[in-house]
């Protein structure tokens, strides 16, 4: 794990990425899967890569890829993220005239 990781997508979206340490900090104590998502969603704008990076470096594991939580509903999937980034990325891009 490298908390000193530069994030390909953030860079392609010129995003600005959150340091790992920060995004740990905000969930470290979150109890409820949905919500630490939800937080690290915000904060990340998104990015599914950063999210991810964050979950694997984490204390406490939350679900991952088509993990069911307890209600057995899917909790997050990185694969489904990224592609949805992507489409949404893509139609940011379709904004400018280059």
């Amino acid at each position: 794990m490298n908390p000193d990781r530069v994030c390909g997508m953030c860079r392609m979206a010129e995003l600005k990425q959150k340091p790992i340490d920060d995004l740990l900090l905000e969930i470290d104590g979150v109890v409820s899967p949905e919500r630490a998502y939800e937080i690290l969603h915000e904060l990340t704008g998104g990015c599914p890569a950063c999210m991810l990076a964050a979950v694997r470096q984490q204390k406490e594991t939350l679900p991952l890829i088509d993990v069911k939580n307890r209600q057995g509903s899917q909790c997050w999937s990185f694969k489904d993220a990224s592609e949805q980034w992507m489409v949404d990325y893509g139609k940011c891009q379709e904004d400018y005239d280059y």
